[in-house]
């Protein structure tokens, strides 16, 4: 598909979808590299890490039910600007905390920040997709990713130059708030797209796919548990120090960020069940043999290898979900409630895991977990090659600003540009 047959305001809305995930991804993480000194400054015992972290879940499914509504009734623009605002106000909450209760706040506020920003930008990536008519949802979940892995590398800096968390925190703050005033504005404007002569749905249709999918999604639960108890591995397990457990970080981030951003050359030339099924096992073997050796620089190896193999069911997931509707909305808001929901049980569940049996074997326990899961129900991913058949109907494709139109003999065969429903 040649570059001048899709219109200029996709492309800048492409721009700005990749720039919110990015930012969503950097203040993510920006937090976690935090963890050691706000568990020992609020006096945290593990069970409360876990809690705390589970108000990361609570928050977000709250925000997704409501991102998800004003996103299929006014548009993908107005949700993202409410997002990006109260996201970028709630990260300073953080540093205020020197007890559990503002800890528990802090990581609720942010969470449902970061679950409404992703949520927006999610469903802006499904649409894209199908107005450039191949995979594209890897790689801006790998935006988010290539995020994560900056804003392990900014925390890990800012603890080595002694800033306190609450001036880490407020200025990640601006930089989220200065994303968004960049992006919102660029988003595809309009509300949801409706399927070509469907009436549009503001919830979701259910089915038996639907409900495989989201299961198959909890897999990707794995990856907010080891980027909260990846340091605390490190540090009390293995001995290192804070600032090398930092790295365990941006090692696990570093790999989510190379699988995702190539998982579209990949989906392109094989199907999302095979691709995320040999690469879940692949990751889960490789980060076991880490745990096995005892070793931090084995470990590092361990927690790239894992952050790569659960990588592409997050992003298979939301693309499957968001086919399965009439309207991508709905599905990339049941992909995202079941991830932050799962996120909310796992936080308490593995606290107490922790607390009995000890890190490692925590570890492993997930690992198997995400093996089987995915072994049993990755083909509802899809098993075909491409961008898949949506069975929800085809979408209409996006209008043309009017100076840019051309004769209909002149368009691009797989792009007619229609004009959008509202």
């Amino acid at each position: 598909m040649s570059a001048p047959s899709i219109p200029h305001a996709v492309h800048a809305a492409r721009k700005a979808t990749y720039t919110l995930l990015f930012v969503n991804g950097l203040a993510t993480t920006s937090w976690v590299v935090h963890l050691p000194d706000l568990a020992q400054q609020t006096r945290s015992s593990d069970a409360q890490i876990g809690l705390a972290t589970s108000a990361v879940g609570i928050g977000s499914v709250v925000f997704i039910v409501l991102t998800g509504f004003l996103l299929s009734r006014y548009g993908t623009r107005a949700a993202a600007t409410l997002a990006v605002t109260f996201y970028g106000l709630a990260m300073p909450t953080l540093g205020f905390a020197t007890g559990f209760p503002v800890f528990f706040l802090g990581l609720l506020l942010g969470g449902a920040g970061s679950a409404a920003v992703e949520i927006a930008a999610s469903t802006s990536g499904s649409r894209l997709e199908h107005a450039y008519r191949k995979p594209m949802m890897s790689s801006f979940i790998g935006s988010m990713g290539a995020g994560m892995v900056l804003g392990t590398l900014v925390g890990a800096g800012s603890i080595a130059l002694g800033l306190s968390t609450l001036t880490h925190m407020s200025a990640i703050g601006v930089v989220i708030l200065a994303a968004g005033l960049y992006a919102c504005p660029r988003l595809l404007a309009g509300k949801a797209d409706r399927t070509i002569g469907a009436k549009v749905r503001h919830l979701p249709t259910p089915s038996w796919r639907l409900a495989a999918i989201g299961a198959v999604i909890l897999v990707s639960v794995i990856e907010g548990a080891t980027l909260t108890w990846a340091t605390l591995y490190m540090t009390r397990d293995l001995g290192t120090t804070a600032a090398f457990a930092a790295f365990a970080v941006t090692a696990h981030s570093l790999g989510t960020t190379v699988v995702q951003l190539s998982g579209d050359w990949f989906r392109r030339r094989y199907s999302a069940a095979r691709i995320t099924r040999v690469s879940v096992v692949v990751g889960g073997a490789v980060m076991a043999g880490a745990l096995a050796a005892g070793n931090p620089w084995f470990a590092l190896v361990g927690f790239f290898a894992l952050g790569g193999g659960i990588a592409f069911v997050y992003p298979a997931g939301i693309s499957a979900a968001a086919d399965t509707q009439a309207t991508p909305a709905p599905g990339v808001s049941v992909a995202q409630t079941v991830r932050y929901l799962a996120g909310f049980g796992a936080g308490p569940l593995v606290g107490v895991l922790v607390g009995a049996y000890g890190l490692t074997w925590t570890f492993y326990v997930a690992i198997a977990f995400g093996v089987t899961l995915t072994l049993l129900l990755g083909g509802f991913l899809g098993k075909e090659p491409g961008l898949g058949r949506r069975s929800g109907g085809d979408l209409p494709d996006i209008e043309a600003p009017e100076p840019e139109a051309r004769p209909v003999a002149d368009r691009t065969p797989d792009l007619a540009i229609r004009p959008e429903l509202d």
